[in-house]
This record gives C-alpha cells, sequence and structure tokens, in this order.
C-alpha cells in the first residue's frame, strides 16, 4: 500500500470554486473521515478521488503514481479503488454470492479463485449464512455488509465511503459502526469516509479532515478536534460546549480553573473579543465557592443525565451536565475546571 496525497488540490464548476487549495497526506492502513455541513465540498472531494471528476488545480498521488492533475486523469476503473455508495447499488436479480463476486466476474478471474475470494470477504463481514439470499430479502445492515464486501472482493488500495449509514436508524447505525471498525481492523486497507454526522467520525477515524465551503478548516485526530480545536467555528461543530467571552487571550492555550476565574474577574475592564470554550463535563455546579452566578435557562433529562443550559450575567449561554433536575429560574454558583483558548472567528 501507498500514501494517498492531495496537494494544493482545487474544483471549479463554471465560476463557483467548491475546493479550495486542499492538502492532505492519507497515510497507508488509516482511516480518514471527511467531516463538514452540507455543501462543504466532501462528496466532491470523494468524486475526485474515485476519479469520477477532474480536478482543477493541484494534483493527486498514490505513492508514485499521479491519478489528477491539470493535465493527467487516470479512469476509475484503472485506480483499483473500491467504493461503497449511500444506495448500496446492489442488483436486485442478483443474490448476496452474485453480487459481491461480479466485479470478479467482470475481471474474468478464473472460477476457483472468484470462489475463494468471495468465501474470505463473506467471512469478513459474516454473511455466509445470507449468501444465496437477494437483496430484498436482507435488512438495511446487511445490504449494507454485501456492498462492503463487494467493494473488498477486488483487493482494492483504497476503499472510499460515500455517506453510507446516512439511510438507516440510530440503533442500526451504531451497530454498523461496530461492524466498520471490525472491517478495518481485519483488512487494514486504507479507507476515506465521508460523512456530516460528527459522532460517526469521531467513533471511526484515525483522522478527520473538516471542511467549510471548500476549505479544510482543520486536519487533526478526533481527540484533538475534541480537546484542541484551532478556531472558533472548528469549537461549535465539533462536539457539545460553550463559546464563552473574555478578556484578550493567547489562543490554543489550555486554562486552570484559578486561569478561568482571573480572565473572567477582569472582564468589565477590558474587551471582549477573547474566546474560550467549555466542554459540559468542566462545568461544576455543585460549587459553594464565589466562582460565576448563573441561572438555569432549561434542564432536559437525557437518560444517563441532565443537559442543564445556564445564563451567566453577562448573556452568555453555559451548557453543563447535572445528575438531577434543576428547576427553570434557578441560581446555581459556577466553577469551571479548565477551557481552551480560541481563535475568534472574524466576519467578513
Amino acid at each position: 500500500m501507498a500514501r494517498l496525497s492531495l496537494n494544493h488540490v482545487s474544483k471549479s464548476f463554471v465560476e463557483k470554486t467548491v475546493i479550495d487549495d486542499l492538502s492532505l497526506d492519507i497515510e497507508p492502513g488509516q482511516f480518514v473521515a471527511l467531516l463538514g455541513p452540507s455543501g462543504c465540498g466532501k462528496s466532491t472531494i470523494l468524486r475526485m478521488l474515485a476519479g469520477f471528476e477532474s480536478i482543477t488545480l493541484g494534483n493527486i498521488q498514490h505513492g508514485e503514481m499521479c491519478l489528477s492533475s491539470e493535465t493527467t486523469h487516470v479512469p476509475t476503473e484503472a485506480r483499483n479503488f473500491g467504493m461503497v455508495f449511500q444506495s448500496y447499488a446492489l442488483w436486485p436479480h442478483m443474490t448476496v454470492l452474485e453480487n459481491i463476486g461480479y466485479p470478479l466476474k467482470i475481471q474474468k478471474v478464473s472460477r476457483n479463485e472468484r470462489q475463494q475470494r468471495i468465501q474470505n470477504v463473506l467471512d469478513i463481514v459474516q454473511l455466509d449464512d445470507f449468501k444465496d439470499r437477494f437483496p430484498s430479502q436482507l435488512s438495511g445492515g446487511q445490504r449494507q455488509r454485501v456492498a462492503l464486501a463487494r467493494s473488498l472482493i477486488t483487493e482494492p488500495d483504497v476503499i472510499l465511503f460515500d455517506e453510507p449509514l446516512a439511510n438507516l436508524d440510530r440503533h442500526l447505525r451504531d451497530s454498523m459502526e461496530m461492524t466498520f471498525r471490525d472491517f478495518h481492523r481485519r483488512t487494514g486497507a486504507t479507507m476515506v469516509y465521508v460523512t456530516h454526522d460528527q459522532a460517526e467520525a469521531m467513533a471511526l477515524a484515525d483522522k478527520i479532515a473538516v471542511l467549510k465551503e471548500g476549505q479544510l478548516m482543520q486536519w487533526s485526530t478526533p481527540e484533538d478536534l475534541y480537546l484542541r480545536p484551532e478556531s472558533e467555528w472548528v469549537a461549535n461543530f465539533i462536539g457539545q460546549g460553550s463559546i464563552l467571552r473574555s478578556p484578550p487571550v493567547v489562543p490554543l492555550q489550555r486554562l486552570n480553573q484559578a486561569d478561568i476565574e482571573g480572565l473572567l474577574q477582569r472582564l468589565d475592564e477590558h474587551s471582549d473579543s477573547g474566546r474560550l470554550l467549555v466542554r459540559p463535563q468542566h462545568v461544576d455546579l455543585n460549587t459553594t465557592s464565589n466562582g460565576l452566578i448563573g441561572t438555569v435557562k432549561e434542564s432536559i433529562f437525557r437518560g444517563e443525565r441532565y443537559d442543564i443550559y445556564l445564563v451567566l450575567t453577562n448573556g452568555d449561554l453555559l451548557h453543563a451536565y447535572h445528575p438531577t433536575p434543576l428547576k427553570i429560574g434557578q441560581t446555581c454558583q459556577i466553577t469551571l475546571s479548565q477551557a481552551w483558548t480560541l481563535t475568534p472567528n472574524h466576519e467578513d
């Protein structure tokens, strides 16, 4: 396997730029997610990787081979990439076995080798007991596994996923996330996974490219995105948390309780151009210290906890977790044990 690299890639349709100067290095065997809101360009990136779309500027390299540039375009069938579509794209008149083996039949692989490779991928996706069924006789999760097996049968260098769980209900999506993780461990294949669901991306990927309007906002591990977002926009997009105003701060620094209290006590004396990210697990509402004061705006039952939303005296909204419900309008003393300083959004 080889590194997959996008080098200063841009894509324009007529006069609209949908991907703007994107650079990513995807290492062999990595599971990478392309994450962002609708219209951010993530599916366009996948289509360029697959060879369905040409690029406008830059190049895409797979090892020593240039797949796409301003003058080069290797066709889809010559890239040895597998793809799993949102719709699964299964042949309704073919059995599971026939659907999985169809790519090898097109490649004129011998019958004996075809049967062996089909059996191998059936074992990987645990569908041997269903190999004689038609797609209409399968559940959504089983059809998804057929699509996974078919993408794997040609032993591709890279497997591309276009929002493959979007059509499944939440319970089945949770189950399929476990299937994807197991699938990746078993195969060791390089995987590029498009999704707008941050929980999916965080659960599955080794690294995540967060995109906004065709631009790369951050390229990091799930842990880094959550704990160390590089901008206010990423902090708002990834995970739950509150953005609080503060006096000017040095961005991308971890603050402890004393640091936070010192900053917020000086808020009336300084500009409020600073921004602090506070995750709800770092908010203590059981404090008796002379910290912040907040008024409960919402108390929402989530099963294992309550989501509490409080309005601070300066009008900022703070999200906290609490084991019991609190009354709307109740006043709480608050301690913030940890915060992360941010680069503020800059409006045009």
